[in-house]
């Protein structure tokens, strides 16, 4: 949950990360001061689940994917530089070509950019949903040599398909992609790699499974034929707020927010995890997904925590998501507190941002 609100404050960034945050009046002579006005400051926003080597625009099969990796990487960068504007200064790419996404972080490590957690392929069943990014399986023995391969390219998680999904052809979210032995197999490979891994389930089987087999992630976690009331398990991370996957894409509001409420009574902790990329869901529409979050029932200080640092948490980045000393200089600047008054009533602010730090240094957007 956020913190306390500290009036007429500064936050003092040394080498990069957070050394203090103090009253304005008291800052020292000499330091170089950016001055934001009147703005509220909170640290730099997560995305959990984006795709930036989609196009939000296209259909069922994103164009350029058969593109050169350079064209590729070069499509990323630019919505990763949307991501940035909308305040995110973290994501986590859960599907894009395993070279491409390497390349990218890279790069973006390297302009003081959005920083990029990448898991490159996903590991899917032949034909299954998200083939096309090149890391089907056939056999148990496929899945932990991709694995392995992946880990190998150097991607930070490993990111299962359980069930289908829209943007493939001929997949449908109830089809099943990656059986038991090869889910429980590829998460046990990842996990002694040093990989935490991330399952892409829309039923409420596969979400089941995922936790069975003991992924760290369940993405989307819709619970398709199952009851309003059912629950998973507790201890579970889901993204979700895009406000698609909350239920059944066709749910009604209501469903949408019995499902959330089970899913929190069980212990579940929700994070911000977008989708964008996928059709309709664009990279700069982030504030979009926490209002959708917030309108299926999750209070306010809840949808911002896990925006930031329950994301973080979940994650495993224990250098942001707050604003303590020795956190990641990563900042985020709004015209005013997003906890004060009706959550619904900043949607035009939090959608642009007054200023977005990395590192210390401010963004131009």
């Amino acid at each position: 949950m956020p913190g306390p609100v500290l009036e007429d404050a500064a936050v003092v960034i040394q080498d990069g990360r957070v050394g203090e945050v103090r009253p304005a009046a008291s800052l020292p002579a000499g330091l170089e001061v950016l001055d934001l006005g009147d703005a509220v400051i909170l640290p730099g926003l997560i995305d959990a689940h984006v795709h930036l080597a989609l196009d939000p625009a296209g259909g069922k099969v994103t164009t350029g994917l058969d593109a050169s990796d350079d064209d590729i990487a070069a499509h990323m960068i630019a919505n990763a530089r949307a991501l940035l504007a909308a305040g995110v200064t973290t994501a986590r790419d859960l599907g894009a070509p395993t070279a491409a996404a390497i390349a990218v972080r890279a790069a973006l490590a390297a302009g003081g950019g959005l920083r990029l957690l990448v898991a490159g392929a996903p590991i899917t069943g032949v034909g299954a949903h998200l083939h096309f990014f090149g890391g089907a399986a056939a056999t148990v023995e496929d899945a932990v040599e991709l694995v392995r391969r992946q880990v190998r390219a150097g991607v930070d998680w490993i990111k299962l398909v359980l069930t289908g999904g829209e943007i493939t052809p001929g997949s449908h979210l109830r089809a099943q992609a990656l059986a038991e032995p090869a889910a429980r197999a590829a998460t046990a490979a990842a996990h002694r790699l040093g990989r935490r891994v991330a399952a892409h389930a829309h039923t409420a089987e596969a979400a089941r499974l995922a936790v069975a087999v003991g992924v760290d992630t369940v993405e989307h976690c819709t619970l398709l034929d199952a009851d309003p009331g059912t629950v998973i398990a507790p201890d579970v991370v889901c993204p979700t707020a895009n406000g698609r996957w909350l239920a059944a894409p066709e749910a009604s509001a209501r469903v949408r927010a019995g499902r959330l409420a089970a899913l929190q009574a069980a212990g579940s902790t929700l994070i911000a995890g977008t989708d964008a990329g996928i059709p309709g869901v664009a990279f700069g529409a982030y504030a979009d997904g926490l209002l959708a979050l917030h309108g299926a029932g999750l209070r306010a200080e809840a949808v911002m925590g896990a925006a930031t640092s329950a994301a973080a948490a979940a994650l495993g980045l224990s250098d942001r998501g707050t604003l303590d000393p020795g956190r990641l200089g990563d900042l985020v600047a709004f015209d005013a507190d997003p906890l004060a008054g009706a959550f619904s009533d900043h949607a035009t602010m939090l959608r642009h941002p007054r200023a977005v730090i990395v590192a210390g240094c401010r963004v131009c957007m």
